[in-house]
């Protein structure tokens, strides 16, 4: 199951994000949590071993609008990112064999057009899923945004979880 929720009130709590996105909003990791066997028999689920559920918040900046990356009845889509001693590796692109972000175009041929306009000072809401970090290691989540007068869209990082110590 995913949710999604728009808000026009961003927290102001900072998010510990270490990106050069600035200018480009925040995505931050609200809660997270192992999926329990009830709620696995009730929502089967389209990838493997997805059994961790990430409530996200991404708030766009303060001083102008952007448009974050979302397909029709859709919540916001990005990459799954992984770090290890240091090394940062994007899920998709180490199940491929490659290094750095798969991209903005490749999501979007995979998934579909769709777009969600964010005023200044506005956050989404919502949850989806995810599978356990390798071991030692930490995940984060990407969306894409861009501004009113922008072709291509960049890609902006949440923080850092790990699901070591959940139960």
């Amino acid at each position: 199951m995913q949710m999604f929720l728009l808000s026009e009130t961003a927290s102001s709590q900072a998010a510990p994000v270490d990106h050069d996105n600035v200018g480009f909003g925040t995505l931050r990791v609200l809660s997270l949590h192992r999926m329990t066997e009830s709620e696995i028999k009730a929502h089967p689920d389209d990838y493997l071993d997805a059994r961790i559920v990430l409530v996200l918040r991404y708030e766009s900046p303060k001083d102008r609008s952007v448009y974050i990356y979302a397909p029709p009845k859709c919540p916001p889509e990005g990459y799954l990112i992984e770090r290890t001693d240091g090394k940062v590796v994007w899920f998709e692109s180490r199940v491929n064999g490659k290094e750095g972000s798969p991209g903005f175009l490749k999501l979007q041929r995979e998934i579909g057009k769709g777009w969600i306009y964010l005023p200044p000072s506005s956050a989404i809401e919502w949850q989806t899923r995810t599978v356990d970090p390798a071991p030692g290691s930490e995940n984060a989540w990407s969306v894409f945004v861009k501004g009113p007068h922008e072709a291509l869209p960049h890609e902006v990082p949440s923080d850092w979880f790990k699901t070591s110590d959940l139960k």
